[in-house]
């Protein structure tokens, strides 16, 4: 942690402490839990609030009873299937328990999940591919958006090898026809 003083004519005009570094290192320099990233999952729910504690269990069982799968400890989080073999492919939603916030990471569907909700944050991949991966905090207010927004991902998670087919047919077409405009006698090579 750095320490950042201006003085004009000896009066000091702004002190600040700057914080540099990963998620991991700034959340250990500002807590007194610097084993909390190296936790297992049962550890993470163990260092939960109780408040906290009940609403992580209430959504797991709505996720469990809807979507007929259990959850499973991977590491710090939990991971939600669709079914065996536990593999990303089939993994459609990811739950993160603090000790006072729960998140819900989710696949979505770029083409068909056009919700505008400045709750919901953007990943860039961490669990699923680039651009389907979305993050939203469960609020006491927000249990049912979050359970639509997982139906969504599971659908998208069973779209997902259509889509991905779709998406490797599409750019060999496109290639075929880059090279067909480059080279128009290539095929009879």
């Amino acid at each position: 942690m750095s320490k950042i003083e201006f003085f004009k004519d000896d009066k000091n005009l702004v002190n600040t402490k700057i914080i540099v570094g990963t998620e991991e290192t700034i959340y250990q320099e500002l807590t007194d839990d610097v084993r909390s990233s190296q936790m297992t999952w049962e550890e993470k729910l163990n260092h939960a609030t109780k408040e906290n504690l009940d609403k992580v269990n209430f959504l797991i069982s709505k996720i469990e009873k809807e979507f007929n799968c259990k959850g499973v400890p991977n590491n710090r989080w939990l991971f939600f299937h669709l079914n065996e073999p536990y593999e990303r492919k089939n993994l459609f939603c990811v739950i993160r328990c603090g000790k006072q916030v729960v998140d819900v990471c989710f696949r979505i569907d770029p083409e068909k999940f056009h919700v505008e909700n400045d709750d919901i944050r953007l990943i860039k991949g961490f669990f699923f591919p680039k651009s389907t991966e979305r993050r939203i905090r469960l609020t006491d207010s927000n249990l049912d958006t979050i359970l639509d927004y997982i139906r969504h991902s599971n659908q998208a998670t069973l779209n997902y090898p259509e889509i991905e087919k779709q998406k490797r047919i599409d750019a060999a077409n496109k290639a075929v026809a880059t090279r067909s405009k480059l080279d128009p006698g290539w095929r009879k090579k």
